[in-house]
């Protein structure tokens, strides 16, 4: 691989980012959605509001997984001719490319199963939140991996798949790379439930709790548009593919 500095691609990552600033509100209004519907799944306020959260979590999954979508094609396919952005597209892609959804679930599964292990077992606290950062810091970059993955094998489903597949182009990834890509998702999965903002919308708006929650609120949407474009450049750069020449060339020209 040829060397491309990480600070190429975060420049890169960055302009792209702040290019996408129609995305950056809509990520945060589906983070002040996700809050809410922690909260009310949390209290199990009523059944019919706890399976209705748990609906619409589902239905902001597949809005998230069209959007990384649309970086995917954005980054790779043509930065001077980028897809138009459109919330259908998105949605449809969502749906589609249903293994995302699914390894999402899976993750959120695993964090929860390690919050059980380690309450039933706090004299091994240490290890064990050990052993969830080495799970989770692969597991958080498989979504975005099985979207690549699938783009770059002329969208056939099965290729957001193949396991195997999808861990090589992470592990070949350059170590630098790869604790930049950890160190924001964990970042993003402590910044992403602000019970602050949730509880106050629920029990009366009170004005420091709210303003502290929604400058998060805004963080988090920016940091999660940035490490998916990051993690894109990151593994197309990493691995031998048809767009690796043309990326590296835009890169060299920053």
């Amino acid at each position: 691989m040829q060397k491309i500095s990480t600070k190429d691609i975060f420049k890169m990552s960055l302009k792209l980012t702040l290019s996408n600033k129609k995305i950056i509100l809509i990520l945060f209004v589906l983070i002040v959605i996700i809050n809410l519907c922690m909260v009310i799944i949390e209290r199990r306020i009523n059944i019919y509001l706890v399976l209705t959260s748990f609906i619409i979590l589902f239905i902001i999954t597949l809005v998230l997984s069209g959007t990384v979508a649309y970086f995917t094609e954005e980054i790779i396919s043509d930065l001077d001719n980028p897809p138009k952005f459109n919330l259908k597209w998105i949605f449809i892609k969502g749906i589609r490319e249903i293994f995302f959804t699914i390894y999402m679930i899976i993750n959120t599964i695993v964090i929860m199963g390690f919050e059980v292990i380690i309450n039933l077992f706090p004299d091994y606290d240490d290890l064990l939140l050990i052993v969830k950062f080495l799970i989770l810091s692969v597991l958080t970059l498989l979504p975005m991996t099985a979207m690549i993955n699938v783009f770059l094998h002329n969208e056939e489903f099965k290729y957001g798949l193949k396991l195997k597949q999808l861990f090589n182009l992470i592990f070949n990834l350059k170590t630098s790379y790869f604790i930049i890509l950890v160190i924001i998702w964990i970042a993003i999965e402590n910044m992403v439930y602000i019970k602050s903002f949730s509880e106050a919308l629920l029990n009366g708006i009170s004005l420091i709790p709210l303003v502290e929650s929604i400058l998060i609120s805004v963080i988090v949407a920016f940091l999660f548009v940035l490490v998916q474009l990051m993690g894109i450049i990151f593994i197309i750069v990493s691995n031998e593919n048809q767009y690796q020449d043309k990326l590296i060339s835009e890169l060299k020209s920053l």
